[in-house]
């Protein structure tokens, strides 16, 4: 080996072993970090602690002797006053600190003391401050008391800065640690769900293609029946299509003529012109009217308005119109014709809508479309459950991996050693 390799290989740097951890482990070890660090913490406490509590007793005793000292009588009397005065409120607040318990939790020792220090810093920095110059011994026997105090306090601070610090670095890890947790469950979960969700897509798509099960028998007897139904309704639809026609074409000559009776009827007869225009708007409509309804009406305003035609009020200017008013009864006699016809066909025309409707190819093709239609949005539902599941994984996967990472460094950093997450 050369010289220098040999040199490394001897006062090199050893890497650390990585520690490998699987989550399920997490919460134990950190419990047990949590229950060292809460030993140490009440080990380091109790020499503090007791030299918070025999300071005090120093100052109780100190507070009871300052109570009963007799003062030099030789002091100005203004001093005398001051301390007349400010000693029963200086001994009345370092009394109140006093009387503050102090528990045996160390976290709660220390906050109990802060308080009572808070207490006592006041009433030297109040009251306390005037019986400075009247009882100088005395006095700065108070404030070394107090002075333990808070250096006893001052060295608690690291202590209770660390645990607190390191309590919750715990607490954060564990509920990463439970975060993690769910994330990974929920992970396993949902590859649980879609293959089952993928079988049941393929059973829908199978269903859909006819590969589902086996199409039920129609027999060619059914089958021709049907369509020579569907053949008689389309020659009743051709049929009634050609006569409402024809109707609406004999209406659209009548209205002409009609119209020019209504100009002339304005000019001499109101009432008359409103007949032949309600007669008009019949004619007119969008849905043709019943025979009894338009007979009467009709034959009243044709007639008055071929005695217009007759008298050469108005003049005619095709064969056809002059064909039907050169005999005005024709008209009312087409009309009835044709609507009777109407009706006959359409009552025909729904009588075979009603057999086409119950026949049962009919029925079978309607079950078939509404099964169809089921399998679809079933269809429809399943892949949108599944890419929203799959949309949800990909969420769960990313956040576990920040998680996990952030797992791994916050337990490198509590154990100080290298940590991988194995799960």
């Amino acid at each position: 080996m050369p010289p220098l390799n040999l040199f490394k290989g001897i006062f090199g740097k050893k890497e650390t072993p990585r520690k490998e951890l699987h989550p399920g482990e997490v919460p134990a070890l950190l419990a047990g970090i949590e229950k060292e660090a809460t030993d140490e913490f009440r080990n380091a406490m109790q020499e503090p602690m007791r030299e918070v509590l025999a300071a005090r007793e120093e100052l109780g005793e100190l507070m009871d002797h300052l109570h009963s000292v007799e003062r030099d009588k030789a002091f100005h009397p203004k001093l005398e006053k001051i301390a007349v005065n400010s000693l029963p409120l200086f001994e009345k607040a370092i009394s109140s600190s006093l009387s503050r318990p102090l528990p045996e939790d160390p976290e709660e020792f220390y906050d109990a003391s802060a308080e009572s220090l808070k207490g006592m810093v006041k009433a030297l920095t109040g009251p306390g401050r005037y019986l400075t110059g009247v009882l100088p011994e005395e006095m700065k026997a108070v404030k070394g008391a107090v002075n333990r105090v808070g250096r006893a306090m001052n060295s608690m601070n690291p202590l209770i800065t660390g645990y607190r610090a390191k309590k919750e670095t715990v607490q954060r890890l564990l509920s990463i640690t439970e975060e993690y947790r769910s994330a990974t469950e929920g992970i396993a979960g949902i590859d649980r769900q879609i293959p089952r969700m993928e079988e049941e897509i393929r059973r829908t798509e199978d269903a859909m293609d006819g590969k589902g099960g086996q199409e039920p028998e129609t027999s060619s007897a059914e089958e021709d029946s049907l369509a020579r139904l569907k053949e008689d309704r389309a020659d009743v639809e051709t049929a009634l299509n050609e006569k409402e026609r024809e109707l609406r074409s004999l209406f659209a000559v009548v209205i002409h003529v009609l119209r020019k009776g209504e100009k002339i009827a304005h000019r001499n007869n109101d009432t008359l012109a409103r007949e032949i225009h309600e007669v008009i708007r019949l004619l007119e409509g969008k849905s043709l009217p019943s025979y009894q309804e338009v007979s009467a009406p009709l034959s009243h305003v044709v007639g008055l308005v071929a005695s217009m035609v007759e008298s050469g009020e108005i003049t005619l200017k095709n064969k056809e119109e002059k064909e039907l008013f050169s005999r005005p009864g024709q008209i009312t006699a087409r009309v009835e014709e044709l609507l009777s016809d109407i009706s006959t066909l359409s009552a025909q025309y729904g009588e075979i809508d009603t057999q086409i409707g119950v026949h049962p190819s009919t029925r079978r093709n309607i079950a078939r479309e509404e099964e169809s239609q089921s399998l679809q949005e079933q269809h429809e539902t399943l892949v949108n459950e599944k890419n929203t599941l799959a949309g949800e994984r990909k969420n769960l996967v990313e956040r576990s991996v920040t998680l996990r990472d952030s797992l791994g460094s916050g337990l490198e950093e509590l154990l100080g050693i290298p940590v991988t997450i194995t799960g």
